[in-house]
């Protein structure tokens, strides 16, 4: 204590007296103030344990000599109650995991309140999802880094609690460690949440006594409060008031302010606390309207649960409100917020206010599981092959994911057809390009099977390459499929965890979700439970509306799990009739079903729903839905879930078989030439099978009228000129050609596609005139029996019948021109068609002109 006047310490000058509890005292002065002169007293008052956390009032009175009435002045405290509080913090050794590592956790405890001890501290965690597992053996207890033996420890593979029979001061720390392996592929791409606690005899959980606001959108901010006020601890039957709190903090009065809460998990809501109890997809909550909210001021609504009777101390109640200001827009002409509106994701979070129901501390950890990805694909060195003929096959194997590795991984192949061969010994397994020995091979004409021993980095590639001969002439005309399957020890498909609604019909979406979600692989006799959701998008109640779900191949229907059965040319359905669904509801469907003992490890559970909503017509009188309704084309389908049986990346690959189909085409670049003059010749071969190749394809150009020389020099294939040859040559590397008597030979070793020849030949002989001039073009392959086309061209015996010829046909000859199409085995009729008709009446044109003008200058000479 000190006593100073005008800040001069005086406390030796006055006389200062405690009473006996030591809660007060008297001091006297003998000073005389004056009013320029300030009397301060100064003191420490410890507060006693038993004060606990109540409001205290400090009272303090002067009085003197000449005025001896007392005057008074009260200041109220609220002292910190000074007991022990626990801290918790858990960690682990990375933030994301593979499915198949080990992750190593620690849980610290510390009491952070000075001079206090925190009495027979307990300590508990526990994982959230199935598949992650504690290894129970390496759990280890230390008390200031020293390991310790626990008063008594319970513990599995989900969770632990030890009694650690020791007390913390504010100078201890207790830490737990243990490992937990994330064994399986479900894991993968989920978060696993994991709790941890702890507390001791004489602690306390911290209340929220004093929350602040904060924003929820523009020109609004709000807080969650409750009584008891959140941190404090409940028990089963306790009531729980909760209050929101939403101020304007604009300059403009705000209207039609939402606000929506969830009714906390392991508590029921009160009838008539407080607002208006709706659901959202099962989920009940608690709405209000605010009418308006002036600028600067808030506005308060409430509402109460009742903590139910299965909460137990390892519970917590946690709830936090939604709030959000509609658009004009959004709310409808009569002032009525459309159910869309409250089921729509506009809405922005208040605090979270929580209610244990034991005095834990607690922490929540969260760590990531990804696994390897995997991606397959397979090519050919063609598409389509011919009997007989060798397909060379590669399979690319690769892992997607950044920074992850696939371990030992194995590649699976397999012909689906009688008739095409695979050949084992060409089998061949690469590694970044480098030719390896796999662990093991196991293979035959109709697939292999590869251990690779190889861990793939997303930076590395497996190559796979083989050959397959196509012997059978079964194959013809067909297809020969081919499945490639690849996978790790420890890389999983990725799961379906948020699956969106997408339309089905006018005004209604769907979804189809599983449990286990899609992606999941899953094992003989293991049950799914499929849930169909249907939400009416409309502004309009839709009735009636069907649902129907084909009972997937290898999986039996759980008697009793929902839906009527019912069958589908022997395909067996469940189906369901959804009498109504209110405008912005949805509605939820489900049934079960179990996979089949004797299902393949190859197998993938595939289903897909249909959804439909048939008209009033449709509907009997008695509302029952006509079985022709059922077994209509009229549904629509929804999301397809899959379920492989083992965790196989997979591609498809087919390749045809067949006879390449080769046609010809000879043309010219006019119909009538003079003797001197040059045609133009282009012959158009092609190969049309798509994806097949002709082999040692020969194209001949003979049987050119005499009297007409080729220019050998003129000769091009694709515009360009070939190297010319003696003689041909079979399976050459080269397009070439080769002279023959009064023609030419071109060969291309390989023809996929359309090939054009182009020469000219010039008309030496004056007896051709009047005549037709014929040239004949062949092409024969490996493969195809010869085919030709001949192209037919005339010498005029005067200009007019050659200014006719050209004026009718300025495009010139082609092959194409005759009836009998464009080519066709040998022997077939090609060539122009004889136009004399219109010669003859060309010429009867003209002669009746050349009359007609004759005639009339005859009458003028008269």
């Amino acid at each position: 204590m000190s006593v100073k006047l005008n800040n001069e310490d005086v406390t030796d000058q006055v006389q200062i007296t405690y009473n006996e509890t030591m809660d007060g005292f008297d001091i006297d002065t003998g000073i005389t103030l004056t009013e320029d002169d300030t009397l301060v007293v100064t003191y420490r008052a410890k507060v006693l344990p038993e004060a606990g956390d109540v409001e205290l009032m400090n009272t303090a009175g002067v009085s003197c000599s000449n005025n001896p009435e007392w005057k008074y002045d009260s200041v109220p405290f609220i002292p910190e109650k000074k007991v022990p509080k626990l801290a918790i913090e858990k960690t682990s050794d990375k933030e994301v995991y593979q499915v198949g590592d080990t992750g190593h956790y620690t849980v610290t405890v510390t009491q952070t309140t000075e001079d206090m001890t925190a009495k027979q501290v307990v300590i508990k965690d526990a994982l959230q999802v199935e598949g992650a597992k504690i290894q129970v053996d390496t759990i280890k207890l230390y008390f200031n880094d020293v390991e310790i033996t626990p008063a008594k420890i319970t513990s599995d593979v989900n969770g632990y609690t030890i009694e650690t029979g020791k007390d913390l001061t504010d100078k201890d720390s207790l830490k737990v460690t243990y490992d937990v392996y994330f064994e399986s592929g479900r894991l993968n791409g989920q978060t696993v949440p994991n709790t941890a606690k702890a507390k001791a005899e004489n602690t306390e959980t911290e209340t929220d006594r004093e929350v602040p606001l904060t924003p929820v959108g523009d020109g609004l901010e709000a807080k969650k409060e409750a009584d008891p006020a959140g941190g404090t601890v409940v028990k089963a039957g306790d009531t729980i008031q909760y209050t929101i709190t939403v101020k304007n903090i604009s300059n403009q009065e705000k209207t039609n302010v939402l606000i929506r809460d969830a009714i906390p998990e392991l508590t029921t809501y009160v009838e008539g606390s407080g607002g208006e109890l709706f659901t959202i997809n099962e989920q009940p909550y608690v709405r209000f309207v605010i009418p308006s909210i002036a600028a600067g001021e808030a506005q308060q609504v409430s509402f109460s649960v009742t903590v139910n009777e299965e909460a137990t101390e390892d519970d917590v109640i946690r709830n936090t409100a939604q709030v959000y200001e509609p658009t004009a827009e959004e709310v409808g002409e009569d002032g009525t917020i459309p159910e869309e509106i409250w089921n729509s994701d506009k809405f922005e979070d208040t605090n979270t206010i929580t209610h244990p129901l034991d005095d834990w501390v607690i922490t929540d950890h969260e760590v990531d599981v990804v696994s390897p990805a995997l991606a397959i694909e397979k090519t050919s060195d063609k598409d389509v092959y011919q009997v007989g003929e060798t397909g060379h096959y590669t399979v690319t194997v690769t892992q997607t994911k950044e920074d992850l590795t696939a371990k030992q991984v194995v590649v699976k192949d397999d012909l689906q057809v009688d008739g095409a061969e695979m050949q084992p010994d060409t089998i061949k397994v690469y590694f970044n390009d480098t030719e390896i020995t796999p662990v093991s091979v196991t293979a035959d004409a109709k697939g292999y099977l590869i251990d690779t021993g190889m861990d793939l980095t997303d930076r590395d590639v497996i190559k796979v390459t083989y050959d397959v001969v196509f012997v059978s002439e079964s194959l013809m005309g067909g297809t020969v499929p081919n499945t490639a399957k690849a996978k790790a020890d420890n890389a999983y498909a990725e799961t379906d965890h948020e699956v969106p609604l997408t339309p089905v019909v006018d005004g209604l979406e769907a979804k189809k979700e599983a449990d286990p979600v899609s992606g999941t692989v899953v094992e003989a006799g293991e049950t799914i439970q499929y849930t169909i959701t249907v939400k009416n998008t409309s502004d309009k109640e839709k009735t009636n509306v069907l649902v129907r779900d084909a009972i997937p191949e290898n999986t039996t229907y759980v008697e009793g799990s929902g839906g009527e059965l019912f069958t589908i040319d022997e395909q067996p359905y469940v189906r369901f009739v959804i009498p109504s669904i209110a405008a912005g509801e949805e509605q939820n469907v489900s049934f079960s079903v179990t996979v089949n003992e004797d299902v393949d490890k190859d197998e993938v559970i595939k289903n897909v729903a249909q959804v439909y909503e048939p008209t009033e017509d449709e509907v009997g009188v008695d509302g029952t839905v006509p079985e022709e309704i059922w077994n209509s084309d009229k549904f629509h389908d929804t999301n397809m879930t899959l379920h492989p049986l083992d965790n196989w990346v997979v591609t498809e690959h087919e390749v045809g078989v067949g006879t390449p189909d080769v046609s010809i085409e000879k043309k010219a670049d006019a119909t009538v030439y003079s003797v001197g003059e040059t045609i133009q010749y282009t012959i158009l071969v092609s190969q049309n099978t798509e994806g097949a190749t002709a082999t040692n394809a020969i194209v001949e150009d003979k049987d050119l009228t005499d009297g007409v020389d080729i220019d050998y020099a003129s000769i091009q294939v694709d515009g360009a000129a070939v190297p010319e040859k003696d003689e041909v040559e079979m399976d050459a590397d080269t397009i070439h050609m080769v002279r023959t008597d009064g023609g030419f030979k071109v060969v291309y070793p390989t023809l996929s596609g359309q090939s054009e020849i182009t020469f000219t030949a010039t008309i030496t002989s004056e007896d051709l005139t009047g005549q037709k001039i014929h040239n004949t073009a062949t092409v024969i392959t490996d493969q195809t029996p010869e085919k030709e086309a001949t192209v037919t061209v005339k010498v005029p015996k005067s200009t007019l019948e050659k200014v006719v010829e050209k004026t009718f046909h300025p495009d010139g000859a082609s092959s194409k021109d005759n009836d009998e199409g464009t080519s066709g085995p040998k022997g077939a009729k090609t060539g122009v068609t004889s136009y004399a008709g219109w010669f003859a009446l060309a010429a009867a044109a003209f002669g009746g002109t050349g009359i007609f003008l004759l005639r009339r200058r005859r009458k003028k000479m008269k």
